[in-house]
C-alpha cells in the first residue's frame, strides 16, 4: 500500500531528459543529484557535452552512471539540443539547462502535462534563489 498522499494518480509516461552542457563541470553534479537517476524503462537522461574543455563528461559519469553522454566537438547550444533530440528518438523530450535544480517529480509532472491532447509545450514554475544577491539584482527579478 502506498501511504504517500501526494503520489500522482497515474504514472508519468515515458520521457527523455536532454541536458545541453558546455563547460558545466562546476554545476552539473548538483543538477543531476537534484533530478535523481532516471527510472529504468520509463525515463532516460542524455547529457550533450558540446565542445567542453573541462571535466563535464567525467562529472556526469561519476554522478549519474545511468546517463547517456554525447560529446560534440563543436560548440553550440542548438547543436547540442538537436543532437539530444536525435538521440532521444520518438516521444516526450524535456530540455533542462545544466545549471538548474528540478526534481524527478517535477519532470514526471511535465511529462504528464505533455501527454494531454493539444499540449505542445510545458514549463514548471520558476523560483529564483536571490538570497545571495544584492538589492539591484533582487529589484530586477521582482519584475521578471
Amino acid at each position: 500500500m502506498n501511504n504517500d498522499i501526494w503520489a500522482p494518480a497515474t504514472p508519468a509516461p515515458p520521457y527523455c531528459v536532454v541536458i545541453p552542457a558546455h563547460d558545466e563541470e562546476a554545476t552539473i553534479a548538483r543538477t543531476l543529484r537534484h533530478m535523481g537517476p532516471p527510472e529504468a524503462g520509463r525515463s532516460r537522461t542524455i547529457v550533450v557535452c558540446n565542445a567542453c574543455s573541462d571535466r563535464t563528461a567525467d562529472v556526469v559519469r561519476e554522478t549519474m552512471p545511468e546517463a547517456e553522454i554525447i560529446e560534440l566537438a563543436e560548440a553550440g547550444k542548438w547543436r547540442a539540443i538537436n543532437a539530444g533530440f536525435a538521440a532521444a528518438g520518438e516521444g516526450i523530450v524535456l530540455i533542462v539547462d545544466a545549471d538548474i535544480e528540478i526534481s524527478r517529480r517535477a519532470l514526471d509532472e511535465l511529462a504528464r502535462e505533455l501527454e494531454r491532447p493539444g499540449v505542445r509545450a510545458a514549463s514548471p514554475a520558476v523560483v529564483f534563489d536571490l538570497s545571495f544577491t544584492d538589492a539591484w539584482v533582487r529589484a530586477y527579478y521582482k519584475i521578471f
